[in-house]
């Protein structure tokens, strides 16, 4: 399908999507209020499931979204939620969601991704992978720009009941802006260090002099070098959207974002190298020292991405009881990388090679949502209920490509020992390249879920509990030969219960219960049928069962001095039950020579994360602000039925101790009024690196520090602020994931103008 073609069809869809979202507004409002503007006698009030960030004070958030579906307080919620707001984003100078997640001590960067991606890299929430960030409660590519985002929110523990299939740890959800009523004229310049330039735009202004309809776009250029040789990034971001109030009880939301991201050079693996040291069964495998702007990817390697998304949501306020919201949400991603080279040397050569290869791979998400608020208030009982429905489809095709086999320059060594050999050319891709493998997928569900939330005296004990049903298929193609590989499907009912008590006005109790899933899309082959295959009998496979996660937790919510101090302390266990275990039997039954081992497939195995964890916001005077999180993490394998040597075996990216703290003092009066200081940490302990029976490769803890200051001044009714912020000021070298080195020192500084 041409681009043109394409267009022309994307354009249908979204016309059709407004004509279907437009008529059901209009439906909705009763017709003397279709042409009744608002007016500050009869504000517009629908806050219900819209997050009002204004309410926020600097980096302490007064309510969340993503955890409920609906806007509720922070302190009300029996859960543990981080935010971290517009505020914060900006004073950190953060470039992608790594800079703002470092400071959650429930993450950790998991680096299962061989190339560094900027930005795009997976996340371990307490010690279970996740592959995806969620965008305003929906499915979304790892592309990220902080321009575009209001806040981010991590939602800790299992949480398919709003999101379905998603990983046991929790997830990550951002909140981007949008139009709004009133006037914003933003500009703003960056300089850094690694010959980092990047300018953006926010402009917003009201459309009618009856206030009901808004424009705002965003947008920005980047671009930027890094530590490692060869390394380059463009980034390039458009993001219109509107805002339509027909009616006071009516919102219409409409948005677009367009991001641009191109790599090249993508940072690759360092070198590592088997020893002959052992840790149990394991053996130890360790970093090779190399010059700090190594890079083994060549100078025309990259990794370009492009990621088009639109939304458009209804928010309607049917009568004091009952509300309801309707969005289409649409994402089309389409990713390009050639990278080659491994991170692992031959010992006794003492080489990496360097084998080239490309591929391209493009999902398309399409997701409806439907939710319906009631509040209900049954003699002292307040009671909110959501009930909700979803309807997802992705749609994706992958394309590797390989140098054959006969090409001289297939593989390129360089000898470690003889750095002139280290050689970063690499053929021109595509055209010495031939398709080794082309596929197509389409993954689909349909769900429907039921919230509800009980407050009885007087807000002192509340109660949560709700049930979501999804049914799921999957479904592909090997596009080379045109035969359809097996398709996958089943269903689920995912429960989550909690409750929190408010011992005094100021200290709560709670607790919770959740699950979440995800299917694993795999056939199961048992011991008695592999013999049978290896028999030359006919023998059967079976589907593996989805990997179900299972949490409890149990905490204390403070929110003292008059809420100078809001602090979380939670105690939790999560679980993963269900892996698929690979067994390996030598020597094979059969004594058959040819067959050396028997391996077969058997699901019965389960992780587990364990910790305490502690989320703060200090407000210590007015003027000073501290934020503060502390984990005390355990992650090990729990049970291996068939291989029980290794329970208890510590999982990867699953530090013992992680803690983030950053403080900022704002000057409001006298000669330093309009500056603001700024100081922060983050610490990491070991860990291991690599989640493998065979091999381990441990990560050495680490410490970095930065510093930021901010000024800000009017002269004639224009604002200015100068932002200036220094990363890792001690210039720690460390490793962020097996994969990736961390951030080296970098210096920001920022001009805004507001006008």
């Amino acid at each position: 399908m041409n681009s043109i073609h394409q267009l022309q069809t994307r354009t249908r869809r979204w016309a059709y999507a407004a004509a279907i979202c437009a008529a059901t507004a209009l439906a909705a409002t009763p017709a003397h209020a279709q042409t009744r503007p608002a007016s500050e006698d009869d504000p517009v009030d629908l806050p219900d499931f819209i997050v009002d960030a204004s309410q926020d004070r600097g980096y302490q958030a007064s309510a969340a979204i993503s955890a409920t579906r609906i806007s509720t307080p922070v302190a009300d919620m029996p859960m543990s939620i981080q935010i971290f707001t517009e505020d914060f984003i900006t004073d950190i100078g953060a470039v992608n969601m790594d800079s703002v997640l470092e400071f959650s001590a429930a993450v950790t960067k998991s680096g299962t991704d061989s190339t560094n991606n900027e930005g795009t890299a997976n996340f371990t929430i307490r010690g279970f992978e996740t592959s995806f960030v969620m965008r305003n409660g929906f499915r979304h590519s790892r592309n990220f720009d902080p321009l575009l985002v209001q806040r981010v929110e991590v939602v800790k523990g299992p949480s398919s009941l709003l999101y379905g299939q998603v990983p046991a740890g929790g997830v990550i959800n951002y909140i981007t802006k949008r139009a709004q009523i009133g006037d914003i004229r933003r500009v703003s310049g960056t300089v850094g260090s690694y010959s980092q330039y990047r300018g953006q735009v926010d402009f917003n202004t009201t459309l009618d002099p009856g206030e009901t309809m808004a424009f705002r776009v965003l947008g920005s250029v980047e671009t930027r070098q890094g530590r490692e040789r060869h390394f380059k990034l463009n980034n390039k971001v458009i993001a219109p959207m509107f805002l339509w109030r027909p009616s006071n009880n009516t919102s219409v939301h409409l948005e677009f974002t367009y991001l641009r991201k191109d790599i090249n050079a993508p940072v690759g693996m360092l070198p590592l190298v088997d020893t002959d040291d052992f840790r149990g069964d394991r053996r130890l495998r360790v970093f090779l020292p190399v010059p700090r702007d190594f890079n083994i990817r060549g100078i025309d390697t990259f990794s370009d991405s492009r990621d088009f998304t639109g939304t458009l949501e209804v928010i309607h306020r049917f009568n004091d009881t009952w509300s309801g919201r309707a969005v289409i949400a649409h994402s089309d991603n389409s990713f390009e990388r050639m990278s080659g080279g491994t991170g692992l040397m031959n010992r006794n050569a003492r080489t990496l090679a360097r084998i080239h290869g490309g591929n391209a791979f493009t999902q398309d998400y399409w997701t409806g949502q439907a939710d319906l608020l009631g509040r209900f208030q049954i003699g002292d009982v307040e009671w909110n209920m959501v009930v909700g429905a979803e309807a997802f489809v992705r749609k994706s095709t992958t394309t590797n490509r390989s140098l054959p086999a006969d090409m001289p320059d297939r593989n390129l060594l360089w000898d470690y020992d003889d750095q002139s050999t280290w050689i970063p050319d690499t053929p021109n891709y595509p055209d010495d390249f031939f398709i080794s493998s082309n596929s197509s997928g389409r993954n689909e569900s349909r769900s429907a879920f039921i919230s509800n939330q009980f407050n009885f005296f007087d807000g002192r004990l509340r109660l949560l509990g709700g049930l979501r049903y999804d049914d799921y298929k999957t479904s592909g193609m090997n596009l080379l030969s045109g035969e359809a590989s097996r398709g996958f499907s089943g269903s689920r009912t995912s429960p989550q219960i909690g409750g929190l008590f408010k011992i005094t006005p100021e200290v709560s109790i709670f607790a919770n219960y959740t699950e979440s899933f995800e299917p694993q899309n795999r056939t199961l082959r048992d011991r008695e049928n592999t013999l049978r295959r290896d028999d030359g009998l006919e023998f059967e496979t079976t589907d593996a069962d989805p990997l179900v996660g299972e949490a409890y937790e149990v905490g204390f919510k403070f929110d003292l001095l008059d809420n100078r101090i809001s602090a979380t302390l939670s105690h939790y266990r999560v679980d993963n039950v269900g892996i698929v275990r690979r067994v390996q039997e030598r020597p094979h039954p059969t004594q058959d020579p040819v067959l050396q081992s028997l391996d077969y497939d058997v699901q019965s195995g389960s992780n587990r994360t364990e910790g305490w964890e502690l989320d703060f916001i200090v407000n210590i005077t007015p003027q000073w602000q501290l934020l503060g999180s502390f984990a005390l993490m355990d992650g090990f394998v729990l049970s291996n039925e068939e291989n029980p040597d290794q329970e208890g075996q510590l999982r990867a990216n699953v530090p013992k101790r992680k803690y983030a703290l950053y403080t900022n003092y704002i000057f409001d009066e006298g000669p330093l009024e309009g500056l603001s200081l700024r100081a922060g940490t983050v610490y990491t302990g070991e860990r291991e690196g690599i989640e493998q029976f065979a091999f381990f490769v441990p990560l050495d803890s680490y410490q970095t520090f930065e510093l930021g200051a901010t000024y800000s001044w009017t002269v004639r009714d224009i604002d200015y602020r100068v932002n200036l912020v220094a990363k890792n000021i001690f210039d720690e070298h460390y490793m962020a994931s097996r994969f990736q080195a961390g951030e080296p020192r970098r210096f920001i500084a920022t001009l805004s103008v507001d006008f």
